[in-house]
């Protein structure tokens, strides 16, 4: 079976096209193709390397494992593919962390996503299944970049300290965010509030569901809530709502007090915006993933 990309646009949005794997040099200027690449931590952050097989473009070097996705496939799917395909080793979803995107527009250009894994894999479970790899070992960060200088590790691995750091960054928020005491609160038919989950799901983040409306905040969760948020009240207010516009807020709340308008978001959980995510260390008001990879 002939193995095909999705070819995408500058702004990584699909074209609708393909290209057969053995033609990708054939791709044009401003089209792209999606590769992904697994970084393997275990409990002594030590990195996984495998040795590509001596038939391969950059044979008997070390690297991390990766490659291209397939037509129809997401990022995800692909990286959990290729670490099954090369290393023999089966990652859930939950598991997977996304690092980094690194965009090359060197012909044939790419964007690059780096996903990051903790297990530790015994040595029995690396069977290199489709023989692209031949060997293996662990190594601190210090020897990968000792040996990426000395041209043992392939050119185009794009993963060195900086990426190594933010890696360990994401890895404690992630234990952090096991013990941390979160809570969602949504509006089950809000289409945002569904991304939301959704992302929450993704990313192995637990949060005790709450609806907006038969559960609405109280007045004095709301107020601790908007302090510790540092937000203007304004910013909690659903302002694309039908409920907003029937009450002709936009100019109310000029002459409302603060006190008032928390009364006010209190009375009718359809007023506040939402989706909420509120724990112990952090509020977030509406659902933008990229400040939540970013804060969360």
């Amino acid at each position: 079976m002939k193995e095909k990309w999705d070819i995408y646009d500058s702004k990584r949005r699909k074209t609708g096209k393909t290209i057969e794997r053995k033609n990708y040099q054939k791709l044009k200027q401003g089209e792209y193709h999606i590769v992904v690449t697994g970084i393997i931590l275990n409990s002594e952050n030590q990195i996984l390397i495998s040795k590509r097989a001596k038939h391969k473009k950059f044979g008997e070097m070390w690297e991390c494992n990766g490659g291209s996705i397939l037509a129809g496939e997401t990022s995800l799917e692909g990286i959990i593919r290729e670490l099954k395909e090369e290393l023999g080793i089966q990652f859930p979803e939950g598991e997977a962390i996304y690092l980094k995107e690194i965009r090359s527009d060197k012909k044939p250009a790419d964007f690059k996503d780096l996903w990051l894994f903790k297990r530790d894999i015994k040595d029995q479970e690396i069977t290199f299944p489709d023989g692209e790899a031949t060997d293996f070992m662990w190594v601190t960060i210090e020897k990968f970049i000792e040996m990426y200088q000395n041209k043992e590790i392939v050119p185009t691995v794009d993963f060195g300290k900086e990426e190594y750091e933010i890696a360990l960054k994401k890895l404690e928020n992630k234990r952090r965010r096991k013990t941390m005491k979160s809570t969602f609160i949504e509006y089950p038919k809000c289409s945002t509030c569904k991304k939301a989950k959704k992302w929450l799901q993704e990313n192995n983040i637990k949060a005790e569901e709450r609806n907006i409306i038969t559960e609405t905040p109280t007045a004095q969760e709301l107020e601790k809530w908007i302090q510790k948020s540092g937000q203007d009240i304004k910013k909690w207010f659903n302002t694309s709502g039908l409920k907003y516009k029937e009450l002709k807020l936009k100019d109310k709340l000029e002459t409302m007090s603060e006190k008032e308008k928390i009364e006010l978001l209190a009375s009718d959980g359809m007023l506040i915006k939402r989706p909420l995510l509120i724990s112990d260390k952090i509020i977030l008001i509406g659902f933008k993933e990229e400040q939540w990879k970013k804060l969360i």
